[in-house]
């Protein structure tokens, strides 16, 4: 029978510390919902399981716990400056330092001041509670310490190193680095190791004991931009001043290249079989590195074949090369935009310009240069791109370039070739001393720009269009005629 009563005393005592605790866990709820800002605190669900066993075992006290009230008191404090502590954390690192001031505090150093203010809490604590801590426990613990240092050695020192590297800050997560052998983006620093995510997107965990003792480039710092430099070698036939020019035509376009600065060739040396230049321009991001290197020699090769740049082949042996043989260059029928003009004058208009081969993603006009001619898609199709929103589509037998050439003014957005095609060019000076002799291409380009002006606005009548013609034809006549006087 005493067994009996002994037992439904424990399950009494069950029940109502799980009705307790469930209640109290239930106007947690409530509460967090009415005030959701009390959602920052921590812990808040482990006070209450141990409020409610603090009631139970005051109601009931089926179980004999010594000091039970110190330890109460003990925890409820530990939780009130635990929570201190992290709202004092948001204050002052999220909101003051980073939001506030700009300033990034790395997260294992926010945690290891907050361990160290929890420690100093504890070791105030224990000793307000429990004065009388024997020498023979003090010794224990010394002699512990000394068998894990040892036995803990390797992690105590990447542990150490996290430390040094949190409060050095030579590396930050998102900050793309190298670290012999391994280079890339830095997603995450911890208490022992640091993690990059390489360029070919492996995750490469790495000691921090290790970065310490290891080379390291951090391509992040001061500045994310990053000035680099491509080798290339050119034909001795070819001067440095066409080379200078073409590379600066294969930049044009790339994303993620710094406009701000030119870039700068350099004549490094007379090699064996060519002239050895290096490139040297700013990037935005070194994670694009290997996407700008490839579109820069792309577009690079395109633009020497242009402008027949020999790329000389490293041939030590002599030997009889015979080239691929190149598509066929497509013909330049007379196109509609040219039905004003009669066959002499169409074939004089052939004599002025070249048909040059571009590649896909080759930039031929970028937003606010000055106009250097009047472009015709042959083949292949083009992007026009503004703010980095494409606006329209080209498709092959369209005229490009004119509303800025016409108007002398600058372009005023990117034309992107969308795949491998072909341009007919006819630079500026040419084109303007013929339409200054062929009346019937200038009034044909005119109202080529009055059409496409008018297609951005409202469709007005054929007569106000036709108004508009003949004062746009004299417009550009006039800045033709004043063109050639200079």
């Amino acid at each position: 029978m005493p067994e009996m009563t002994l037992f439904a005393t424990y399950l009494f005592f069950l029940a109502g510390f799980l009705l307790l605790t469930g209640l109290l866990l239930f106007l947690k709820r409530l509460l967090w919902k009415t005030v959701p800002v009390f959602k920052k605190l921590r812990l808040i669900g482990l006070f209450l399981t141990l409020s409610s066993l603090y009631i139970c075992l005051k109601v009931m006290p089926v179980f004999k716990i010594s000091n039970i009230d110190t330890w109460f008191s003990l925890v409820v404090w530990f939780i009130l400056f635990y929570n201190l502590f992290t709202f004092i954390d948001v204050i002052f690192f999220d909101y003051y330092l980073i939001q506030k001031k700009k300033y990034e505090v790395p997260q294992l150093l926010r945690n290891l001041i907050k361990i160290v203010l929890v420690s100093l809490f504890i070791v105030l604590f224990l000793g307000k509670y429990i004065p009388k801590l024997s020498t023979g426990y003090f010794a224990s613990l010394g002699v512990m310490s000394i068998i894990l240092g040892l036995a803990l050695q390797s992690l105590l020192a990447d542990i150490f190193a996290g430390i040094i590297i949190s409060i050095n800050a030579p590396i930050r997560v998102r900050d793309w680095v190298r670290l012999d052998p391994h280079e890339g983006e830095i997603v995450e620093i911890n208490w022992y190791n640091t993690k990059i995510r390489t360029m070919n997107n492996h995750l490469v965990v790495i000691p921090n004991g290790e970065i310490l003792k290891t080379k390291l480039t951090n391509y992040s710092k001061p500045l994310k931009r990053e000035k680099i430099s491509l080798p290339i070698g050119i034909s001795y036939d070819t001067a440095p001043h066409e080379v200078d020019a073409a590379v600066r035509e294969a930049l044009r376009g790339i994303d993620n290249v710094s406009r701000r600065e030119e870039p700068e060739i350099y004549l490094e040396e007379y090699g064996d079989f060519s002239v050895n230049y290096s490139v040297y321009f700013y990037i935005d991001n070194r994670q694009h590195f290997r996407r700008i290197r490839h579109e820069f020699y792309r577009n690079l090769y395109y633009v020497l074949k242009r402008n027949n740049i020999v790329i000389p082949y490293p041939i030590q042996s002599l030997e009889r090369h015979t080239p691929r043989k190149s598509p066929p260059v497509p013909k330049l029928d007379h196109h509609p935009h040219f039905s004003y003009l009669t066959p002499s004058e169409f074939k004089k208009l052939l004599s002025l310009g070249s048909l040059d081969p571009y590649g896909k993603g080759e930039a031929f006009l970028t937003d606010g240069e000055e106009s250097r001619g009047l472009y015709f898609l042959v083949r292949g199709t083009a992007e026009v791109v503004k703010n980095g929103k494409v606006i329209a589509s080209v498709e092959p037998g369209t005229i490009l370039g004119e509303m800025s050439l016409l108007r002398d003014q600058p372009v005023s957005a990117d034309c992107i070739m969308q795949t491998p095609g072909y341009l007919f060019f006819v630079p500026k000076k040419k084109l303007f001393t013929f339409m200054k002799e062929c009346d019937a291409l200038t009034e044909t380009l005119s109202r080529l720009v009055v059409e496409r002006d008018s297609a951005n606005k409202e469709k007005g009548k054929n007569s106000q269009r036709d108004t508009l013609v003949v004062k746009e034809k004299k417009k550009i006549l006039e800045k033709i005629i004043r063109f050639l006087e200079t």
